[in-house]
């Protein structure tokens, strides 16, 4: 009775993979998923056999958003936020207490690879398309990147690029694809990273690049040619960072921060204006340390401070109605959810990659490592868990990575 359901669900998974670049019918599959999990019955013994500490740090960091919500007083908004989150709560109660094979898992992770190459060259044809067609260049940033906000579709892009370059040195990691293969894919992905042009979604590929490098000259010997390979990482780099302007600008604007004695308050540029949200947000950490302001009231609070302290460029008034229309969150999600769930609910959040990350050492658990990684680094400076991009790929590749080690 249980092999069509764990079928199923099996490709419930392949098809959440795949989807997840674009964006969209993702929220289909997680209810399928959901109600075809409850079908499966025999919820006694899945949690008993389960995994207990990431059912308890994953999913338990949902439940602190909810109790969140018995203080907030903007409840539509934390009501919205829980929906957003779910999968924090659905994806490790789901796949933790899952029968899924290394081999079917290894089959989802290739789904996702597919899924961005598909969804890559989407966006390249289109621009090379409206270039020739209507001489409309955006092959750069958020005119390049068509369903995902660039610095969200570049952290998928450099898991994959993590995942391809692992496959030559794991072989638990079953991806039926041969080297050139995989070299091709994870040239092609690095190419479409740069064009993609995050600050940290390049600063995350140099850091794959460089770790690659030196595994290969520990793991070989060959000293030389490491010498030589680092060497063209560091040219590539460097040429690409100097000669395109596009991301030339973007660095330049970065590198400005620590040479100016003063910033702008009313300008929305995206580097001067996290050194004011962040200011703020300590602020509010202060404030409410212990039980922090609610789940619904960051922005609000936020906004409060915005103003008293002059900070236009972080939210934008309707001309007619006077009402914001746009404001700025805490642009790093440690902070954000250290404002909304205060010390507790903080130190749970840390948890879940710090305990994790533990067992991964010992068990040399390189995949899971860099995804954990590729997280943090980018958690550091956006609020990555306020949209369902980030949430469901945390969610998603979070609880699947601890059950592929869990079989490892």
């Amino acid at each position: 009775m249980n092999a069509i359901p764990l079928r199923t669900n099996f490709w419930l998974c392949c098809l959440i993979a795949f989807f997840l670049p674009f964006n969209f019918i993702i929220p289909v599959f997680i209810v399928l998923l959901l109600i075809n999990s409850a079908f499966e019955g025999d919820f006694r013994n899945k949690f008993l056999l389960a995994p207990k500490l990431p059912l308890i740090l994953f999913c338990g960091l949902y439940l602190f958003y909810i109790i969140g919500m018995f203080f907030t007083q903007n409840l539509p908004s934390g009501w919205f936020d829980l929906q957003v989150k779910l999968s924090l709560l659905a994806f490790p109660l789901i796949l933790l207490t899952s029968d899924l094979s290394k081999k079917q898992i290894s089959v989802i992770f290739l789904s996702f690879v597919a899924g961005n190459l598909l969804s890559a060259c989407v966006c390249l044809l289109t621009a090379l398309y409206d270039y020739i067609v209507n001489a409309n260049p955006h092959f750069f940033y958020g005119g390049f990147s068509l369903f995902l906000h660039p610095a969200y579709y570049s952290m998928y892009l450099d898991f994959c690029i993590a995942l391809l370059l692992i496959t030559f040195y794991k072989t638990t990691i079953d991806l039926p694809l041969s080297t050139l293969t995989r070299l091709t894919f994870i040239f092609f992905f690095s190419a479409i990273v740069i064009l993609l042009s995050s600050k940290a979604g390049l600063l995350i590929l140099v850091l794959i690049y460089i770790v690659a490098v030196i595994a290969y000259v520990l793991l070989t010997r060959r000293y030389a040619r490491g010498f030589a390979l680092l060497l063209i990482t560091t040219v590539g780099i460097y040429a690409i960072v100097t000669f395109i302007p596009e991301i030339s600008g973007r660095f330049k604007s970065a590198f400005h921060l620590f040479e100016s004695e003063t910033l702008d308050k009313t300008s929305p540029e995206s580097n001067s204006i996290r050194v004011f949200v962040w200011k703020e947000d300590l602020k509010l950490i202060q404030q409410n340390l212990l039980i922090g302001v609610g789940t619904g009231d960051v922005k609000d609070e936020l906004l409060v401070n915005y103003k008293a302290e002059g900070i236009t460029g972080a939210y934008s008034p309707d001309p007619i109605t006077g009402k914001p229309t746009r404001i700025l969150n805490a642009h790093s999600q440690f902070f954000q959810t250290f404002i909304a769930l205060g010390l507790p609910g903080f130190l749970l959040f840390v948890a879940g990659f710090i305990l994790p990350l533990v067992i991964l050492v010992q068990r040399k658990n390189i995949l899971y490592m860099s995804f954990i990684a590729i997280i943090v680094l980018n958690f550091l400076v956006e609020s990555m868990l306020e949209t369902q991009a980030g949430v469901i790929f945390y969610a998603f590749f979070n609880s699947l990575l601890y059950l592929f080690m869990s079989k490892t």
